[in-house]
């Protein structure tokens, strides 16, 4: 009789799955990205259907990634306790991290149509996002030095880590923005543009979107009035004018058809 050789594999435990899962949506969310990103202000049909396809990829499992965000930061680092008798400077934590970012979102809100027609918006997001996610970490890494009990509860430490690696970068690119627009130089000044495409769009369709390519064909958009979108036609040449804000950034005070 021939004896069984093979061997017997246990199977992973719900730990190493949580984990693999992770790193598998994590790279789905970088192919959604490359997608979204290379294909981005493409005006032809497949490019266009690249970025949405690209953009709902990365957020469905974006999505994924935050339901599961709690056991998978269990499952990399197993906390000491599950306890929610909490002390009062961990509570002031708990609630405060929760209220960053309820007010980071609440700010990035405001700050929409604002960074929509600040030349360079999304650069100048992704610039102050960054920045956001520097000052997370270095509060957390603060925190962990001076209470380093708020690192022994899995929802303590969920709820900090949660509040300050998204409301930072939320927070910080919506002030940045308010400073940036509140107080803009008086000197305005006027690039030629072309309408490459027009697109009506959001709630009701009250958004009027225009795509306006410069000389170098860079790509960019505005969300204008009603009775400028009515106005102008696709190939003609435009007027944008902007003032320079605190930060650098130029913000549209006025597009016109030339």
């Amino acid at each position: 009789m021939k004896k069984n050789t093979k061997r017997y594999r246990k199977p992973p435990s719900e730990s190493t799955q949580l984990k693999q899962n992770f790193l598998k949506r994590l790279l789905y969310i970088a192919l959604g990205l490359i997608l979204f990103f290379t294909n981005k202000n493409s005006l032809n049909t497949t490019g266009m259907l690249l970025e949405m396809a690209g953009g709902a990829l990365a957020l469905i499992q974006l999505v994924f990634v935050g339901l599961t965000s709690q056991p998978v930061l269990d499952a990399f680092f197993p906390p000491k306790s599950h306890s929610t008798s909490y002390t009062l400077p961990q509570t002031m934590i708990y609630y405060g991290a929760m209220g960053l970012f309820f007010a980071g979102l609440v700010f990035e809100i405001s700050q929409i149509w604002v960074l929509n027609n600040t030349i360079h918006g999304q650069v100048f997001f992704i610039q102050y996002a960054l920045f956001g996610l520097g000052i997370a970490t270095a509060v957390a890494l603060l925190l962990q030095w001076i209470i380093p009990s708020v690192y022994d509860e899995s929802d303590l430490r969920y709820t900090l880590c949660f509040g300050l690696f998204l409301g930072f970068p939320l927070f910080v690119p919506a002030l940045a923005s308010y400073i940036n627009h509140s107080r803009l130089h008086s000197t305005e000044q006027c690039t030629t543009y072309t309408i490459k495409q027009k697109s009506i769009g959001g709630r009701n369709n009250a958004r009027h979107t225009l795509y306006l390519s410069t000389v170098n064909t860079q790509i960019e958009q505005f969300i204008v009035a009603p009775n400028i979108y009515n106005t102008v036609f696709e190939g003609q040449n435009i007027s944008v004018c902007a003032k320079k804000g605190q930060l650098g950034y130029y913000y549209v005070t006025n597009i016109a058809p030339k």
